[in-house]
């Protein structure tokens, strides 16, 4: 069956490939969704065949990324750099063999390798997909959107579990209800090691995902109908002028309503 490497954050595809406890993926095996998953549905109704010259950097076909591994550009031709097309490409190598510009967001992702439907619908007809299929840069990075998504509510219910486990056995121990709770970077560590995530030299990659735990965990708290933290946070992205203005129009509001 055909696949396609999609870009996504590195924690993103890393937890992807750890989902299976019993089935540790590598980089080269394909995550399979289901035909009930919303993420089967957008493949199964938009991946296109799309020439390899063609194909944006956040999604190339099995067949670019074979040229790719083989030291080419993903259109194929000369061999642009000798190397090991068993071996995984490096951020560098992709810059080269694709054109893509060097940054640290380009250090921050990896791509995922997804299997595709047999069949796609094009033009309101099914037709097999081979492995010159991939999705185009709007679609890609809607794709990427939903596995970012689903990535940050696996991750949350994930650690908000392994807390509640973690108090329950301290209570168990204890003899009695305590109100103890795991350190995150415990937490993180022990997630970690559950999806086999790799080794990171980079300590401010892990420094990151630790930041948007605290985020994530804060914005579950709030309820829908919270509007002073709604408000407090609009206002954090206003200038002072701009914050003056609305609270002139407030009191003008509020005396036109007391008259």
């Amino acid at each position: 069956m055909a696949v396609i490497y999609l870009k996504v954050p590195w924690y993103v595809a890393a937890h992807f490939r750890g989902r299976d406890e019993e089935n540790q993926l590598t980089e080269w095996d394909a995550v399979v969704f289901s035909d009930y998953e919303h993420e089967f549905q957008v493949m199964e109704n938009h991946i296109r065949y799309i020439p390899e010259d063609n194909q944006s950097t956040l999604c190339y076909s099995q067949s670019a990324w074979k040229n790719i591994c083989h030291g080419k550009k993903p259109s194929g031709g000369k061999v642009v750099i000798k190397r090991d097309a068993t071996l995984w490409p490096t951020t560098n190598e992709l810059c080269t063999l694709t054109g893509a510009k060097y940054s640290g967001r380009m250090t921050s992702s990896d791509y995922l390798c997804i299997r595709l439907p047999r069949e796609a619908w094009v033009g309101g007809q099914l037709r097999r997909v081979n492995s010159c299929y991939c999705l185009s840069y709007d679609m890609a990075m809607y794709l990427t959107g939903m596995l970012y998504t689903r990535f940050c509510y696996e991750y949350m219910q994930w650690t908000e579990q392994d807390q509640r486990n973690f108090e329950r056995i301290s209570n168990e121990r204890a003899g009695k209800k305590i109100d103890l709770r795991r350190k995150i970077n415990e937490t993180q560590e022990r997630y970690f090691t559950q999806y086999n995530f790799p080794v990171i030299s980079d300590e401010r990659l892990k420094e990151s995902l630790r930041r948007m735990h605290n985020r994530w965990l804060r914005d579950a708290m709030r309820k829908s109908n919270h509007h002073l933290v709604f408000n407090h946070s609009f206002l954090e992205h206003i200038s002072e002028e701009e914050e003056e203005k609305l609270r002139k129009a407030e009191e003008k509001k509020r005396k036109a309503e007391e008259q």
